[in-house]
């Protein structure tokens, strides 16, 4: 598997949010950091996300925010360059 960064989920997701398909500007953890601490570098715990639907998900599961993952995250092989 491809070694684990910020930028490598972007890419992965073709940078776009993993909740409404727009342009993705961050990151976003599925389960979220402050809960699950042990996840917070884990392919299959982020997706890609635009600012405005991180911050509306806030600290809570996309289940507890009412919002639903358009693709489900996996571990990547390789990357290519943009």
């Amino acid at each position: 598997p491809m070694p684990f960064s910020k930028n490598g989920v972007l890419k992965r997701d073709n940078y776009l949010c993993a909740y409404c398909g727009k342009q993705a500007d961050t990151v976003d953890h599925i389960k979220p950091q402050s809960r699950w601490p042990e996840l917070s570098r884990d392919w299959m715990n982020l997706v890609a996300s635009c600012y405005p639907c991180n911050s509306k998900k806030d600290d809570r599961t996309p289940n507890e925010a009412h919002m639903v993952l358009r693709f489900q995250p996996y571990v990547p092989v390789g990357i290519r360059r943009r």
